[in-house]
């Protein structure tokens, strides 16, 4: 009996095999996931014949096809959807991210109002101070070429330079922190 069913099973695998993968492949659009669900569901056959009688295994193979491929495509679109949440998570988290930096553009009026107090506490030291500041700070020459343009030593320079920034942070010390004092010192 064992035999009969081993040869109705490779009859059925030999008749059907091809059919069932090309049945599959249709819905899920995968040549390796068809038969991977196709083998499955070959071996869950051979199971059945092996544990009880079917009244028709090729009924049997069609209902375990379409209820494994079901299965299939029901977790596909249960992914994708999750996928298409977290994508669309995603592109919400960087809309707010564009949004928030726009949104934070500098204010003028401050920015303003810290470029009139610098230049009003410039305006309190030494013309050459003043003018050897700007040359270093907003014309971006080196300490050499100024120092050759007043025809004074580097060191000289540079105390002129030190003796600038100490007066501004000292001048602007309530009104913006260190690091922010730094950037525009040293950018513009």
């Amino acid at each position: 009996m064992v035999n009969d069913k081993s040869d109705s099973f490779k009859q059925l695998y030999t008749t059907n095999y091809r059919r069932a993968f090309m049945l599959v492949k249709r819905y899920v659009h995968d040549e390796e996931v068809a038969e991977d669900i196709v083998s499955d569901v070959m071996i869950k056959l051979w199971q059945m014949m092996q544990d009880t009688v079917l009244d028709s295994e090729e009924a049997m193979l069609l209902t375990l096809l379409h209820n494994t491929t079901l299965n299939y495509l029901k977790r596909k679109q249960i992914e994708a959807k999750a996928l298409e949440n977290v994508t669309c998570s995603y592109r919400r988290e960087m809309e707010i991210r564009i949004s928030n930096l726009e949104d934070c553009t500098p204010n003028l009026t401050a920015f303003n109002e810290i470029n009139n107090l610098v230049d009003a506490t410039l305006s309190q030291l030494s013309l050459l101070t003043q003018e050897i500041f700007r040359m270093s700070r907003y014309e971006n020459k080196t300490n050499k070429k100024i120092s050759t343009f007043y025809n004074i030593s580097i060191k000289a320079v540079e105390y002129h330079i030190s003796r600038a920034l100490q007066t501004l942070r000292v001048q602007l010390k309530d009104y913006l922190p260190i690091t922010f004092l730094a950037l525009i010192l040293f950018l513009f």
